[in-house]
């Protein structure tokens, strides 16, 4: 340790003053070579460390990190400047070091932390750098170290050390340049720091000579002497912890296969059949040679058959369940005549077989017998009015009792052989015509549900004939071809109602819709959608919140752009690694790209490729690739589309923060705690997600670049928890103590339904500049959120569910008793549009342009406003219905305001709006200076304001005025102006003593005194 500490003495007198006052300085950038080597060569291999511009700089300390499972830190190699650790230089009491020696040599100091897969280093001189190279890291490859690229990374170094002076964890400077020639005000000789970009590095390796072997065999049918399987497919897997991961993949030829350059280890070689007479079979097996006998025969899988009926007879839907054991593997239709047949199965299966029908199931089937199956059924029916000779089709479906089937008919329905239920949804649609559910709604939501649990129903009826619909009408094409015969879909976005047709011969479509607001969307053969969006390429864009919302009113019609779906014919293919890039294969990887008006998705298979289709050539997109397994980061990268055309990942490249969430008095694990960690300098959240604990508690988040971060966790029993400085520069091992603390409790009602209990609904507790907490209402509406803080009074509490209005409770303080705080959710108001038209009744009843028109309900807490286009038309949606409207028009021109008050809208409205042309009042001001003069009107029957001119100088102040758009009546005009006493018309000084002027008077004279 004596050696140790003198090579820091020595380089911390090179580098005094760097990191004390830094100074802001150009930005450079810091690179890790590449090399190469073989598992187990004696020699070494060197990786290349440089910097772009080393002028000024003086300093340099960063970690490297390295897979110390295959890599052995073997120290630091000269490569231009001359570098030294001092030792050399110690003469037992001090350093004997020349000033041209100080100035030629790099001082180093490393701390290889191979337990942690890094490396500290750091280094200085007296002068500055002039070379771009710094040094080269020197690395073994261990024997037996497989075959691969492993990454050397690089990172800032984190210093903890409250007795040299940081208190909390503070990053060390990557690059210091040299002080200043004097000292400042302070005595401190002023020293810059250098921005640094830091860029990886890596080292090839390659296996030793006569460590890979060959795995090969043959792959048969096991009847007619063990044919040849040409053509089968066949994949080997290394064990690697309790699973086998995929390393490679050939098919049959000749009957054999083969499989080189393999490392010693546990192995499992697949055989996929391809003949469905034939089943897989595998081989496990430990390689430590070649392997040449790794035969496969496939084998003759199992059949499960018989004959069963239903009720003597055959029904659709009716079908037989397989189970091994107690896990179901595979669920067959009966064919007509009742007999079935299951796929092909594993032949060392032990099988039983049940017929099911909906919800219900059979009691245990015989191999090769026939069973008839005598069960109640019932059935629902009813009449469908208003179709005019249309074809409606009828659904009832149970999720209770498993089973949905449909039935089309033109007036009277039944429904039978359905499965007893209490929870039947039944509904009705027709061409150009919204769904219907049972009874009398568009909303799914609010469907009432039909009962036959004990008994079959009648008079389950629908009416259309009250459906006064609009129309919406276009055209799909695709690459400016008319597209035929592809869905287009309008959803009503309020009720949920979904209207559907197909595009004709020449793409064009048309819609009849029932008043609302609509998304409009098409969807292709093959499975890809597009909404009608007119601000995006071809009026056209897959991300539903761009979506246009056309909003149909009765007898309406809109006329569509046409709808291009062409689909863009980029790729981008790319692998998920563990790592490394040539690392074990990551299966069931989500990727997903979006841009502004596209996305495209793809699952890794089990090699851990990925294909990315239907991207747009130029378009830049975010792809995003979640794991999906274990709690690594989700990564995100910006590609153009065209330009990038190969996007690799690789994860398990970062530290790993793990622990247990406790309870901070019973010290029991906490399971489903919510956990983050927040990067303190940039503010991002690691791996852009959240994580939980499992059932004790446990908890782990993966691949965390080294750092300062943040960690929070929160839970709803529980008080948030944070910690700031967490240092993570290796794995670290760090629990979360959780404190119970105050809490609400409550109930939450269903107001649209006699105030039942109502259960799933979200409730969020928070406060401004807090972490918000969750919780959901259990099946009798009750939830309780603990954690929170006894001594605070103003806690918001909200409490929202799907298809409910939300309410909020604010200023609300927790007790350690629970503080109550229930709520009552209603549905939402039913909605309507209002329309029309503001004109004048002046000569030609011209439209009234740009007028604002503000409507308002006190009874619902509801304003709005517009303004009337040119030719004086108004419009809202979705305004809540009320029976005390309040509507005020407020329009320009000399046109009087005008109020209506107690109008009541149940429904789509057309209200169109008249305002008075009126007459004028006109005359002559007159006054003495040179200020402003204003004239004002007033009402003569309340002595209410109306109107008021300004009237500027001019010589002689002796200036005309009027008024116009006056009802009928008389009034009362006053003027005043800076300087002079206000007047009344006629010289009177107040307003109830004004002299009277009727509506269309002129030579209205007034003049003022000083």
């Amino acid at each position: 340790m004596k050696r140790f500490n003198r090579r820091l003495a020595l380089i911390a007198v090179l580098m005094a003053g760097l990191i004390a006052l830094p100074g802001a300085a150009m930005a450079k950038t810091v690179t890790v070579g590449t090399g190469a080597g073989t598992a187990g060569a004696v020699d070494p291999v060197a990786v290349p460390i440089t910097i772009d511009d080393p002028t000024g700089v003086g300093g340099v300390a960063f970690t490297l990190t390295y897979d110390a499972a295959a890599l052995t830190f073997a120290g630091l190699e000269q490569v231009t400047k001359i570098i030294s650790d001092g030792d050399e230089y110690w003469t037992g009491t001090e350093y004997d070091v020349t000033p041209e020696q100080a100035g030629n040599t790099l001082f180093y100091q490393y701390n290889d932390d191979a337990a942690n897969n890094r490396v500290l280093i750091a280094g200085a001189s007296a002068q500055a750098l002039t070379d771009p190279s710094l040094f080269s890291a020197k690395f073994l490859v261990k024997a037996g170290a497989a075959p691969g690229t492993y990454p050397i990374g690089i990172a800032r170094t984190i210093i903890t050390n409250a007795a040299a002076g940081y208190t909390s964890p503070t990053y060390i400077p990557v690059l210091v340049g040299m002080p200043a020639d004097t000292a400042n005000d302070q005595g401190f000789y002023e020293t810059p720091t250098y921005s640094a970009t830091l860029i990886g590095g890596s080292i090839t390796v390659s296996a030793a000579a006569g460590s890979q072997f060959t795995i090969s065999g043959t792959v048969t049918y096991p009847d007619g002497g063990g044919p040849a399987a040409d053509g089968t497919p066949v994949t080997l897997s290394k064990k690697v912890g309790d699973s086998y991961v995929l390393q490679a993949q050939t098919t049959v030829q000749g009957g054999a296969y083969s499989f080189a350059s393999n490392l010693a280890g546990d192995y499992r070689v697949k055989a996929t059949s391809k003949d469905p007479r034939y089943y897989d079979n595998f081989m496990d097996f430990n390689l430590s040679a070649d392997k040449t006998d790794a035969h496969i025969v496939l084998q003759a899988p199992a059949y499960v058959s018989g004959t069963v009926t239903i009720n003597n007879g055959y029904l659709p839907g009716l079908k037989v369940k397989i189970m091994n054991g107690t896990t179901v593997v595979g669920i067959f239709a009966v064919n007509a005549d009742g007999t079935y047949q299951s796929g092909p199965l594993p032949p060392d299966g032990s099988y039983t077989a049940y017929a099911v029908y909906g919800s219900l199931v059979s009691g245990e089937l015989t191999q090769g017998g026939t069973f008839d199956w005598d069960v109640t059924l019932q059935s629902i029916s009813g009449t469908v009015s208003g179709l005019d000779g249309q074809t409606a089709t009828v659904s009832a479906t149970s999720s209770a009792g498993m089973i949905t089937r449909t039935i089309a008919t033109t007036g009277a329905y039944t429904i039978e052989n359905l499965v007893p239920a209490a929870d039947y949804v039944v509904s009705v649609v027709a061409t150009g015509l919204p769904v219907l559910y049972y009874d009398a709604t568009t909303d799914v939501t609010q469907a009432a549900a039909v009962d036959i649990s004990s008994a079959s129903q009648t008079g389950i009826d629908f009416n259309y004939t009250d459906v006064t619909k609009g129309t919406v009408s276009g055209t799909v094409a695709e690459g400016g071809t008319p597209a035929i015969g592809i869905g287009v879909y309008a959803f009503d976005v309020h009720t949920y109602a979904l209207v559907s047709t197909a595009s004709g011969a020449d793409g064009a479509f048309e819609l009849a819709l029932a008043p609302g607001t609509y998304e409009l969307f098409v969807i292709k053969s093959n499975g890809v959608l597009f909404y009608y969006d007119t601000g995006s390429t071809n009026n056209v864009t897959q991300r539903e919140a761009k979506a246009d919302l056309l909003v149909v009113e009765a007898g309406s019609t809109i006329n569509l752009m046409t709808m291009d779906v062409l689909e863009c014919d980029r790729t981008l293919t790319g692998k998920v690694t563990y790592e490394r890039s040539d690392g074990n294969p990551v299966a069931y990887a989500l990727i997903q790209a979006v841009s502004e008006n596209g996305q495209a998705m793809a699952i890794t298979g089990a090699d851990g490729t990925y294909t990315l289709s239907g991207l747009c050539d130029g378009v830049d997109y975010t792809v995003k690739m979640d794991p999906q397994v274990g709690s690594y980061a989700i990564q995100t990268v910006t590609i153009t589309a065209g330009v990038d055309a190969i996007q690799n990942f690789v994860i398990d490249t970062g530290w790993v923060l793990s622990g247990t969430v406790k309870d901070s008095v019973s010290s029991e694990g906490i399971p489903s705690a919510m956990i983050y960690l927040r990067d303190q300098e940039t503010q991002t959240l690691v791996g852009d997600r959240m994580y939980f604990s499992g059932d004790a508690g446990l908890y782990g988040i993966y691949d965390i670049p080294t750092g300062i971060y943040t960690l929070v966790a929160s839970h709803p029993e529980y008080r948030t928890f944070s910690q700031s400085d967490v240092v993570v520069a290796s794995d670290t091992s760090k629990d979360i103590p959780m404190v119970k603390g105050a809490h609400f409790k409550g109930t939450v009602l269903d107001g649209s339904n006699s105030n039942v209990p109502l259960g799933g609904v979200l409730i969020i507790v928070t406060r401004a500049g807090d972490t918000p907490v969750y919780a959901m209402t259990d099946a009798l509406g009750q939830y309780a959120v603990y954690g929170l803080d006894a001594a605070l009074s103003d806690y918001v509490v909200m409490a929202q569910k799907t298809g409910y209005e939300r309410a909020t409770a604010s200023g609300l303080t927790p007790s350690l008793t629970g503080t109550q705080v229930d709520f009552t959710l209603s549905k939402p108001t039913a909605l309507f549009n209002l329309s029309g038209m503001v004109t004048s009744d002046c000569v030609g009843s011209p439209p009234v342009p740009d007028a604002l028109v503000v409507v308002s309900s006190v009874t619902q807490d509801f304003f709005s406003s517009t303004y009337t286009d040119a030719a004086g038309f108004y419009s809202f949606q979705d305004l809540p219905q009320a029976a005390d409207y309040r509507i005020v028009v407020v329009p320009g021109g000399g046109l009087q305001v005008y109020e209506e008050t107690g109008l009541s809208f149940t429904a789509t409205a057309t209200k169109n709006i008249v305002l008075p042309c009126g007459s004028s009042i006109s005359g002559t001001v007159s006054w003495a200076g040179s200020a402003e003069a204003y004239v004002l009107v007033y009402k003569a029957v309340d002595n209410s304001f109306v109107d008021f001119v300004t009237l500027n100088p001019s010589p002689g102040n002796y200036v005309n005025y009027t008024f116009t758009g006056l009802t009928a009546g008389d009034y009362k005009v006053l003027a005043f102006a800076d300087g002079n006493t206000p007047v009344w018309y006629n010289g009177q000084a107040g307003i109830d003593s004004a002299n009277l002027v009727p509506a269309g008077a002129t030579g209205i004279t007034i003049t003022l005194g000083e």
